[in-house]
């Protein structure tokens, strides 16, 4: 019995010095496609990124036979202590491995396989040491706060910590404010052991724009950890780690009553330019018709979001025809939609020109999906779905022609962003500016869930409107 352990912790052995070896090389080109991704090479990123992921099943074959060869020599001695820990540390870097490569639920069977080889805690407990956070505020006076934030269906704050130098791995809110400056929440990760510094200097509350919100410098979790099939639906890059640096975004998507402030602005050719109007001679798909109107009386709406035309006033609400929710509603509040990324970019520029939003533009798509996800990759802004009330996407209104259409924006706090932002997902889709030109991301009222998917995207021309197509705005820092 003792020489059949001993050749088979041999066995072993040799196949995790493969498996070693290959889940390093794994790493470096992973790592390798993530700089070409980073830098809009594409091809040479999506090369690298396949060998990447063919080594990473070299290592994960050869670390599977690891583990079935060193289990038969535990299971002809069950006494060995010495094979139990050879397993246990197997284990332990297969789920490190799949952590690594974002793959959620290979991780959590390893993490409960750990268990089995792990009696007194020794592996697992390398896992759950606790965290360390160090602020550093600016001003000194700021009060802070720290709280547990779920990531399972709501991103929700809990009681805050009393310390911060022994936290459970996670994730946390924290919220720093002071009289006289803008509040500030950000979400971090708090890995195991180690120590988390977080610097703020809050900005002035006159700096920050009403309906705007201060993102700090900080990390984020890009792109997707779905299949590959799912991957290249969604047109995005393996998930890995990026920063953004300190910006400013609107809590909401633009609405047409501060569109109206803009074309009130604008004159001649410029007015019509930029007045949202889709018709169906359009010779492309544009999710139905619609027309802003205005006369001597104001404003007047003209929108068909599902075969059903809605026609109202300024002052005069839209009544869906199929809710039994919402149904009323007052359309100045509706995102505007029907613009071109070259409306959207006039918009930006005339905030800035006027002193509204100083520095405004387009948001750019890493700072977009790191105000929508937080630093933890979420798919959605609030976790890991969508229920059916939490956003506005086809399920919302339970599929019917008198159910589609826009919602006031901010009317679906149940899916709002780690950093308080509403409508990341759902009601329009977003202009955003992206290196190879345009994007639109976050998904509409008219799709479902799966194109709301926060690693979703889609490149547009700059010529391209849209029923179900509006904005958001960001800014540099203040």
């Amino acid at each position: 019995v003792a020489r059949h352990v001993a050749d088979n912790v041999s066995d072993a052995e040799r196949h995790l010095v493969r498996a070693r070896g290959a889940s390093t090389a794994s790493a470096k080109s992973a790592n390798d496609a993530f700089a070409a991704f980073d830098a809009g090479g594409k091809s040479q990123g999506e090369a690298a990124w396949t060998f990447a992921r063919q080594r990473s099943g070299e290592a994960r074959d050869a670390y599977a036979t690891a583990a079935r060869t060193l289990e038969a020599a535990f299971l002809l001695d069950t006494g060995r202590d010495d094979v139990r820990r050879q397993l246990a540390e197997v284990t332990l870097e297969r789920l490190e491995l799949a952590e690594r490569e974002h793959r959620i639920g290979d991780r959590d069977e390893l993490q409960s396989r750990l268990g089995l080889y792990d009696p007194t805690g020794e592996f697992a407990t390398r896992r759950v040491r606790p965290g360390r956070v160090v602020t550093a505020i600016t001003p000194a006076s700021a009060q802070v706060s720290i709280s547990p934030m779920t990531i399972i269906n709501r991103a929700v704050a809990t009681t805050p910590v009393a310390r911060l130098d022994a936290l459970a791995p996670g994730l946390y809110l924290v919220v720093a404010e002071a009289q006289g400056h803008a509040t500030v929440r950000l979400p971090i990760v708090v890995k195991p052991g180690e120590e988390h510094r977080v610097e703020l200097t809050l900005p002035a509350a006159s700096a920050v724009p009403p309906g705007f919100a201060y993102i700090p410098v900080g990390p984020l979790l890009s792109g997707s950890r779905d299949d590959e099939f799912m991957r290249t639906f969604f047109d995005a890059p393996p998930m890995h780690e990026r920063r953004t640096g300190a910006f400013m975004i609107a809590q909401t998507e633009v609405t047409y009553a501060q569109w109206f402030e803009f074309l009130a602005d604008q004159t001649g050719d410029a007015r019509v330019r930029h007045t949202p109007k889709i018709t169906s001679s359009t010779t492309v798909q544009t999710g139905g018709e619609l027309e802003l109107r205005s006369d001597a009386q104001g404003w007047e709406l003209q929108i068909t979001p599902a075969g059903i035309t809605y026609t109202a006033r300024a002052g005069t609400p839209v009544v869906y025809r199929a809710r039994a929710q919402r149904k009323s509603q007052d359309w100045r509040q509706f995102p505007v939609s029907g613009i071109t990324s070259d409306d959207a970019e006039a918009y930006a520029m005339w905030l800035a020109k006027t002193g509204r939003v100083k520095g405004a533009r387009l948001c750019s798509e890493l700072e977009w999906e790191r105000a929508a996800r937080g630093p933890d990759g979420r798919p959605y802004p609030n976790g890991d779905r969508l229920a059916p009330d939490d956003a506005n996407f086809d399920e919302t209104y339970d599929r019917k022609d008198g159910g589609f259409g826009p919602d006031a924006a901010g009317s679906h706090e149940a899916s709002d962003s780690p950093f308080g932002l509403h409508d990341m997902s759902g009601n329009v889709w977003e202009i955003l500016r992206s290196p190879s030109g345009v994007v639109m991301r976050g998904g509409g009222f008219y799709t479902g869930s799966i194109t709301a998917h926060l690693a979703n995207r889609q490149e547009i021309t700059p010529a391209f409107k849209h029923l179900h197509v509006g904005t958001r705005i960001c800014a540099g820092p203040p």
